[in-house]
């Protein structure tokens, strides 16, 4: 019946820590619950601190006070108490319980410790004629020891030990848990106030398309209050439309928060404010999913770029109107420079001519790269008109071929075609051309030897034209960035060839501008294959 009691006794102990996630409330807790269940008028305890362990809280019973009552380190204690440290290490006997996670009984402490200096001095601070002490261990971590006083001339029965080694278990596990919510919470209350303080607006939406937090930039540029975002469904709330018009939320649904696992959304879209008006923003959303595969939430991430597109419009009506103005004078001076050089002027000596040719050679650079950028500037004012017909890609490519044969035979090249039938394509031809000639141009201009080929490829219903060369190749951190505007590699090699490191942004654009897509391969010091796909013209049935 004893034994029943105990085990009874050890229930009510354990069952009082359940469901305790704050460490400083579970702290008090434990020597409560040792009292209430087993009636020992003196528990402390004390936890880990990076000096060792400390005195945390007690539970006892003070003959002042006539009753029982928690005790913690702020009251009246002995001054001794809440300056001791309890170094596991340098106390032989509580280090091999803590090893073995075993509680231990200890009869007259305060003369049997004699190489347990920390313990000894706590048994004197604390007069204590008998205790017992628990380790609080778990997978071989010290997280705590209780202290049990047994009473001067007062001993439990033996098997109360093994009741207690549970209870350590059990308290132990609490304290871990206690800890690592209090932890999650600390870092869940750091992200919360990052993304508060971050200079983009952020809101988050549940599963259930309900919008659960909102940060102070994302009120400021929607104008909506927190009545309006917080708990309400995002579709019935957010206006987010796709500057091609395609609404992404709004209406009826949210398209953005049924993204397909591991999808994102990044681009400009039109955001709608409280008052129904629209901003220009860049939205980046990303759907996320915990271990399970199960989605967890939506993020959507954005800012306005109403100023960014009011300097973008503004460079790109000064590219236009610069380039536009220069390419008159430009071309007057090449002419008058090709005829002097003709002998239209008379004859001139060596020395005069090769100034003339280097001043040719520059102005037809400068002529190319005012070219690029009236490119460039029809490009991104939607001016490019697409004539779309049935084009004969390998023709095309054999006139490409022939007009840059000589670039290719000065450097010693072999430039050919391996032709390919049929070639149809749906293309405007005036543009194939134009990507053709930058791509062998610059296959030509970047290979000192060996050759350079154009190869076609069908494949799902396109035709694949990929130009390779043998020459210096491209390193691996300049490919993500090849094909963007003014981009050109920094390496010496590269550099000794001019370029305006407009022409592939341009090839880019006229291939997506066709229905196609442009990519690359290469390795430094052994070539580069530039490859673009367009659709094949369909057979008639």
């Amino acid at each position: 019946m004893e034994e029943d009691s105990h085990l009874a006794n050890l229930y009510k102990s354990v069952s009082s820590l359940k469901g305790i996630l704050n460490y400083e409330t579970l702290a008090e807790v434990i020597p409560l619950s040792l009292y209430e269940s087993f009636g020992f008028e003196r528990t402390f305890l004390f936890l880990p601190q990076p000096e060792g362990l400390k005195y945390a809280t007690s539970y006892l019973t003070s003959p002042a006070e006539g009753e029982a009552r928690l005790r913690r380190p702020t009251e009246k204690l002995p001054p001794s108490l809440k300056d001791l440290t309890i170094k596991v290490g340098r106390n032989p006997q509580l280090k091999q319980a803590f090893r073995e996670k075993k509680t231990f009984r200890q009869i007259n402490p305060q003369k049997t410790f004699t190489k347990e200096k920390d313990l000894q001095n706590l048994a004197k601070t604390l007069d204590l004629g008998s205790a017992i002490f628990i380790p609080l261990v778990l997978a071989d971590e010290d997280l705590g020891l209780i202290l049990v006083e047994e009473g001067k001339g007062e001993e439990l029965e033996e098997d109360i030990l093994a009741i207690l080694d549970t209870f350590g278990d059990s308290a132990a596990l609490a304290l871990e848990n206690a800890h690592l919510y209090g932890e999650t919470l600390k870092t869940s209350e750091n992200y919360r106030t990052i993304l508060e303080q971050m200079g983009d607006g952020v809101l988050i939406i549940e599963p259930n398309h309900q919008i659960s937090f909102y940060n102070k930039e994302a009120q400021k540029l929607l104008g909506f209050s927190e009545e309006e975002l917080l708990g309400k469904e995002e579709h019935k709330t957010l206006g987010i439309i796709h500057l091609k018009g395609v609404r992404l939320c709004g209406k009826q649904e949210c398209l953005i928060t049924k993204m397909p696992k591991s999808g994102t959304f990044s681009g400009e879209v039109f955001m709608e404010t409280s008052d129904k008006g629209r901003i220009p923003a860049f939205l980046h959303a990303r759907t996320i999913y915990n271990v399970k595969g199960e989605v967890v939430g939506t993020v959507l991430i954005f800012r306005d770029v109403t100023r960014e597109l009011e300097l973008e419009r503004t460079r790109r009506e000064f590219v236009a109107i610069a380039s536009h103005e220069l390419r008159t004078p430009l071309t007057g001076v090449k002419g008058f420079l090709d005829m002097v050089l003709e002998g239209d002027a008379g004859k001139i000596n060596p020395q005069v001519r090769t100034y003339l040719e280097d001043a040719y050679e520059s102005t037809e650079r400068m002529v190319r790269l005012v070219e690029d950028l009236l490119s460039v500037s029809r490009v991104e004012r939607g001016r490019i008109e697409f004539k779309l017909q049935n084009t004969d890609l390998l023709a095309v490519a054999s006139e490409v071929v022939t007009d840059l044969s000589e670039a290719a035979e000065r450097k010693g090249l072999k430039l050919e075609i391996v032709p390919l039938r049929p070639s149809q394509v749906q293309a405007d031809p005036d543009k194939l051309r134009e990507i053709l000639i930058n791509l062998v141009g610059n296959a030509i201009k970047f290979t000192d030897e060996g050759e350079v080929t154009i190869s076609f490829q069908t494949e799902k219903g396109k035709l694949i034209t990929s130009v390779k060369d043998t020459g210096i190749g491209i390193a691996g951190k300049d490919q993500p960035h090849i094909f963007k505007r003014f981009y050109t590699v920094e390496t010496t090699l590269a550099r000794e060839r001019h370029g305006t490191g407009l022409g592939l942004y341009i090839s880019k654009q006229l291939v997506e501008g066709m229905g196609g897509k442009i990519w690359l391969e290469s390795e430094l010091g052994k070539g580069s294959t530039f490859s673009f796909s367009l659709p094949v013209v369909k057979k008639e049935k």
